[in-house]
């Protein structure tokens, strides 16, 4: 992207959904998020239940109450991961 720079460190919320569940694809997108992100940035990672330990990890998000769902049903466990909590989205205890 030759305007990549120009994004560094701008984005204040982001909402990261990996296509793929694993180390690798997790890794490369919170390297993406981590360069996007502007310092105190709230950031949403939708990706499956295995990635639970790799999310808190590389970017310290934890599972959070919201449960990601789709209307033909997915494959595997989704959850949503977080770096911060409110009134509406909470961290759930291991």
């Amino acid at each position: 992207f030759a305007r990549a720079q120009d994004m560094k460190h701008k984005f204040k919320f982001i909402v990261a959904d990996p296509p793929f569940l694993n180390e690798d694809c997790l890794t490369q997108t919170m390297e993406t998020v981590k360069f996007l992100a502007a310092e105190g940035a709230k950031v949403m990672i939708d990706t499956g239940a295995v990635m639970e330990d790799l999310a808190l990890k590389l970017i310290g998000a934890k599972i959070t109450n919201f449960r990601p769902a789709h209307k033909g049903g997915l494959a595997n466990e989704f959850r949503c991961y977080a770096t911060f909590n409110d009134d509406k989205l909470t961290w759930l205890s291991k």
